[in-house]
Formats: structure tokens, sequence, C-alpha cells
């Protein structure tokens, strides 16, 4: 789930659509299970290419860091456009090339 809400709304409305069925605690609070946008973008790393238009410009700079990271994600909180585009980008160029 990715939503701009705070963490702890993103946290109940993933416990009632059945994304997370277990309680917010300190196990969680250390992983990548729930993560805001801002902590997304620092562990993955952001690159911004200057030859491309404004708004496509944005790539993930460590796809190893990234592989790891959505393994575990289930909630992205507080995340802006820029993260939803890094996010569904990250998943194109490690995954869609598996399936063609």
């Amino acid at each position: 789930m990715v939503t701009g809400d705070s963490t702890e709304a993103a946290i109940a409305i993933a416990k009632d659509c059945g994304i997370l069925n277990f309680d917010y605690d300190f196990e969680i609070e250390n992983s990548y299970t729930v993560m805001e946008g801002r902590n997304f973008r620092q562990e993955v790393g952001v690159m911004v290419d200057p030859y491309m238009p404004l708004g496509e410009n944005l790539k993930i700079k460590d796809k190893r860091a990234f592989k790891e990271v959505i393994r575990e994600l289930r909630v992205l909180a507080g995340s802006t456009s820029e993260d939803k585009y890094l996010l569904v980008n990250g998943l194109r160029s490690n995954f869609c090339s598996e399936f063609n």
C-alpha cells in the first residue's frame, strides 16, 4: 500500500484491508515492512538524470538496497509523488524483464 497518509493512519488502513495482520511493534519498527517515504528515499538512494524530462528524471541509486526493501515492504506511508514514481519504476525495471 502506498499512501501520503501519516504512518499511524496508513497502519490502521492496512490492518482494516488485511495488508497487515499483526500489531505495529518494535519488530516491525526496525524492519522495512512499514516505511515512510523519506526513509525509503534515504535507504535506496535517488539519482537525478539531467537528460530526462522533469518528472521522469528520478532513478534508484542502490538497486541491491531496493530489492532488500521491497522483499518486506507492505506499507509506504507519507509518500510523495516522487516516492511513488521511484517505487513503480524500480519494480518495473527489476521485475518486468523477468516476465518478457
